[in-house]
């Protein structure tokens, strides 16, 4: 063999003799489809019925510091 050309290495990822590229992600959907559907239907169900509401503490902690720079009072 020759030593100072070596052949290029074919990537088994790329490679056309695989699954190919756009067989790979029909297979990866098509494996997972019901934990897909499962997963959307769980999170429109949550939505609809979840009716609570999540406000972070840093939104009302910039309305003090809001509060503090137009009243001066009170002191933080």
């Amino acid at each position: 063999m020759n030593q100072c050309c070596p052949l290029p290495r074919k990537s088994v990822l790329y490679s056309s003799a695989g699954a190919g590229g756009g067989a790979r992600g029909a297979d990866l959907i098509g494996e997972n489809i019901y934990l897909v559907l499962f997963t959307i239907t769980l999170r429109v169900f949550n939505c609809a019925l979840v009716q609570t509401s999540f406000v972070p503490d840093e939104y009302w902690q910039s309305l003090e510091v809001a509060h503090h720079m137009v009243f001066k009072y009170p002191l933080i």
